[in-house]
């Protein structure tokens, strides 16, 4: 089995430098160019492109503009990429090359046009699962492909995986995922295996054998939980099975049968007749592999149908013995060609491609969706709808509060409800698992605008302060609401009397006194340096519990909100997202929050206040039953990608906490990007009790 170096270089020479002679330019700039270039001398290759690195000089090549590309007289483009991606990146070119009349050719030599484009788009969504079963029904023998086509990864790329055990290998005096990748390149064989890549690993670097098995261990069991089975595919597997069709897995993977096989157990794929692993084989599908079952098993190519994803060596080469094939395309290899690519173009961290990713095997785990156009998804559902795009986006904002705490030393981290409901259960699970980061404490507590701002008054202005606000329409109607107290109908803000106002202070000062009480059994007044967790607010609930607890509290937002407010132009705090105003522009989640706070809120209704007897008195529900439930789904899908990415890798307190990719898989929210049922959209609201108005806005 060639390395894919090897493929790329033997294919670049013979189709670029032997057989042509014109000044290419290479498209793409990652380490299969790097080594191409190391490998090929030529002053033929002139620079290199990648819209996100213009400018930049890498591997001794300029990374060129649109521009000084077209200036080159006689040029051509080389992409150096996947087989999926170049679809992609040809599409994002393709005007400006259309224009200019630059070829454009992948590796193997063959010029790409619109045609490609059309055809591949056109095919990927089109695929029908009963056109498969069909074909299943008439076979006597199946075949399946098992990577990307019966299990899929959750990561952008294969070698990610080795990038996932970078953290865990810390202590070495070298990066894991560069050597791993460089034993597989110095092993000088094809169809190599695990061990031979393991045994270069400790030839290279003076391991032990004992720590090299560690190595090996740690690799197999990242493989293990990064793979997710295609449900629709692995059930076409068993149908197969259930027709008493002979049904054998191929695979070209350097993991050794023995091992794949327990991969598959635990995935609960068991119904099959055999396994054929190009490592044990010592061979690759292209270079016989199909021969030897075909030997071994006595099959006539007649009865016999393979499926796979790739279009060389489970379709080309299996036709070419006569097979029947059918083509299914991989989950990445889908996003790359949908409406979503954008998100693909520019990731580059390894936090980013496992996120990509996880969003590729949520969208297109089925390859025969019911999908519009360019891979527009159609969404009735709110969980798959929360794991695609609302999970994600959560995920990051505590992933970025663990760090804050654990750089500033907090003792408590305080909880409000109702958004902080949902948020608090993924905390623990969070903080019980991983001891070692030593977050603090944490606890949730009944709050509201209302019952902080009512508990905080301190003096008449503070009671003003509160009538001021703007909803409800007049000042008897706001009095009526804010205070339980009715005194009148057309009241004027100058005209209460002074009686009056001492009627609302006295009414506020007790609620003061059981909000005191209530926040003492909750443990405030025995922490120094608490901490809040709030998602998106001005710092209202903040700034009143530092004037009711007489000590400062540092905020850590999802999001603030822009105040002019003097009781919240002091406060210390964070967002996640940059301040914004409600006019604000250039990030999607100004448009979403509304929806995402009635998302996150706890199946309890708000707070109004603690009442006498210290208990929570709560304004009567808006919400259904229905909602409530399905609420309760949503928050069960949440914290599920929670437990699974922290998981895997965002188990550590050194994340990046940059927001772009995350914030476009929130725009998807648009209507433009996907086709949400009127139904999702229609109940998740919620009543804003102190302004006195329905909190749905969804902004599609």
């Amino acid at each position: 089995m060639k390395t894919e170096d090897q493929y790329i270089q033997e294919n670049f020479y013979k189709n670029f430098i032997e057989m042509a002679h014109r000044k290419i330019v290479i498209y793409g700039t990652g380490i299969h160019t790097k080594r191409l270039l190391e490998n090929i001398k030529t002053n033929r290759i002139v620079g290199l492109m990648d819209a996100a690195k213009t400018g930049e000089v890498m591997y001794g090549k300029k990374v060129l503009s649109y521009q000084e590309t077209a200036a080159i007289h006689g040029v051509i483009i080389v992409i150096v990429a996947r087989s999926s991606v170049i679809y992609v990146i040809y599409r994002r070119i393709q005007e400006f090359v259309t224009k200019k009349g630059i070829p454009v050719y992948d590796i193997n030599g063959r010029q790409l046009g619109p045609e490609d484009i059309n055809t591949h788009a056109r095919e990927c969504f089109q695929l029908k699962e009963k056109d498969l079963v069909q074909l299943i029904d008439d076979a006597a023998v199946v075949t399946f492909d098992i990577f990307d086509t019966l299990l899929c990864r959750t990561v952008l790329r294969p070698t990610d995986v080795f990038r996932l055990m970078d953290e865990k290998t810390e202590d070495k005096a070298y990066l894991f995922s560069e050597e791993r990748m460089r034993a597989e390149q110095e092993l000088g064989i094809d169809n190599y295996n695990l061990d031979e890549i393991y045994y270069q690993i400790m030839e290279n670097n003076d391991e032990s054998e004992k720590e090299i098995n560690r190595l090996k261990e740690l690799e197999i069991e990242t493989e293990t939980r990064v793979l997710q089975k295609r449900k629709v595919m692995c059930n076409l597997l068993e149908y197969a099975h259930r027709q008493r069709k002979k049904v054998y897995l191929l695979s070209d993977m350097y993991i050794p049968g023995e091992i794949i096989k327990e991969i598959l157990y635990k995935k609960g794929i068991e119904h099959y007749d055999g396994l054929y692993i190009s490592a044990d084989y010592r061979i690759s599908k292209e270079e016989g592999l199909f021969e030897i079952v075909k030997k071994e098993k006595k099959i006539e190519v007649s009865e016999w149908l393979h499926i796979g994803d790739n279009p060389v060596s489970d379709i080309d080469t299996a036709a070419k013995l006569g097979i029947k094939t059918y083509r299914i395309y991989g989950t990445v290899e889908m996003l790359e060609e949908s409406i979503y690519a954008q998100i693909v173009e520019e990731n580059h961290s390894i936090e980013e491609n496992m996120v990509i990713a996880y969003f590729a095997t949520e969208a297109f785990n089925s390859p025969f969706g019911n999908f519009g156009q360019n891979g527009k998804l159609i969404v009735d559902d709110e969980g798959f709808l929360a794991r695609l795009i609302i999970a994600p986006v959560i995920m990051k904002y505590l992933s970025w509060l663990m760090q804050k705490l654990i750089q500033n030393c907090h003792d408590v981290i305080l909880f409000p409800s109702r958004d902080g409901y949902v948020l608090k259960q993924i905390y623990d699970e969070v903080r019980e698992n991983y001891l070692e980061w030593q977050l603090p404490p944490s606890v949730y507590f009944y709050t509201s605008r209302r019952a902080a701002l009512t508990a905080a008054v301190a003096s008449m202005e503070d009671v003003r302060a509160i009538v001021d606000l703007p909803g409800y329409g007049n000042v008897s109607e706001r009095i009526r609401k804010r205070f339980d107290i009715d005194m009148g109908d057309n009241l004027d803000i100058h005209t209460i009397s002074g009686k009056d106002w001492e009627t609302l202070l006295t009414c506020c000062k007790k609620e003061r006194i059981s909000y005191v009480k209530y926040l003492k059994e909750k443990g405030f007044y025995s922490y120094q340096n608490m901490a809040l967790c709030d998602f998106v607010a001005a710092g209202t609930v903040q700034g009143a519990l530092e004037r009711i607890t007489n000590r400062e509290i540092k905020g850590y937002f999802f999001l603030r909100r822009q105040v002019d407010s003097k009781y919240t132009k002091h406060l210390n705090c964070e967002s996640l997202y940059p301040m914004t105003g409600d006019f604000q522009e250039g990030f999607h989640i100004y448009q979403y929050y509304y929806f995402l706070e009635n998302i996150l809120s706890s199946n309890e209704p708000s707070l109004k206040r603690i009442d006498k007897d210290d208990r929570p008195e709560f304004y009567e529900e808006c919400r259904s039953d229905e909602t409530k439930k399905e609420l309760k789904e949503i928050h069960e899908a949440i914290i599920a990608y929670c437990r699974d990415m922290f998981g895997l890798y965002f188990g550590s307190k050194n994340r990046d906490a940059d927001i772009s990719v995350y914030d476009k898989m929130l725009g998807f929210f648009n209507k433009d990007y996907m086709d949400i049922s009127s139904k999702i959209l229609g109940k998740f609201i919620n009543f804003d009790e102190l302004l006195g108005k329905k909190v749905a806005d969804m902004n599609r």
